[in-house]
């Protein structure tokens, strides 16, 4: 396998120096350049790129790069901004979903886990605050996924005060991660609150049978 990136590689790299806007082709020899664990030309490659072309399909791979040189502040980063862009709840999850093999790879990785949540509270705590509502979306999934519940609430709650507009989606995501998890108190008091918001009043018959689900 090695051999045959030895051969790809200066071929890819021959066509990439002459089509420098080509983003495709380019993340694809950034690919390749991962494969063949040559991480460093693959994070200037893909840093190159996503300045040159604006193109933000990068940050995914890009972040691939830091969690196998196991950079927590740079991958989580990373992370924001492949799916920062989005602009509703469904480009949220579409954007997060385009990151599910990476995320999956993340939370089996107990130290780098570790990291992502300590790197996610100095970026909460920071003056200015470094974290913003998509990386504390991103920590409460990641997360949820080790059963970190504290976690899970802590950033769960933060993406909630950064971005009230996405209130529905996160008292959502929050209070099923609760109910799921046999936390049935805490679940009920996240759906009571939702349904409490009266900016969510067309929400309000979801999340009162929600509550009732709690109660059960």
């Amino acid at each position: 396998a090695q051999n045959k990136a030895d051969e790809v590689i200066p071929r890819l790299q021959e066509l990439a120096d002459k089509d420098a806007v080509n983003s495709t082709l380019q993340y694809f020899l950034a690919e390749q350049l991962v494969k063949a664990d040559r991480l460093a030309d693959a994070e200037a490659l893909y840093k190159k790129t996503i300045e040159a072309t604006k193109d933000s399909s990068g940050y995914a791979g890009l972040a691939g790069v830091y969690r196998r040189l196991g950079k927590a502040e740079d991958l989580l980063q990373a992370l924001e901004k492949a799916i920062g862009a989005a602009r509703g709840n469904d480009d949220v999850e579409e954007n997060l979903g385009a990151l599910e093999v990476e995320l999956k790879a993340i939370s089996q990785d107990e130290k780098l886990m570790e990291a992502m949540i300590a790197a996610g509270r100095r970026g909460a705590t920071a003056d200015p605050v470094m974290l913003d509502f998509a990386g504390s979306l991103i920590l409460a999934k990641l997360a949820a996924t080790v059963k970190n519940t504290e976690a899970v609430v802590e950033f769960y709650r933060f993406a909630l005060k950064a971005r009230r507009d996405r209130a529905s989606l996160i008292f959502e995501e929050l209070g099923q991660y609760l109910l799921l998890n046999n936390e049935y108190v805490e679940s009920a008091k996240v759906f009571q609150e939702a349904a409490s918001d009266p900016a969510l009043d067309k929400q309000r018959p979801n999340f009162l049978f929600r509550l009732s689900q709690a109660y059960a």
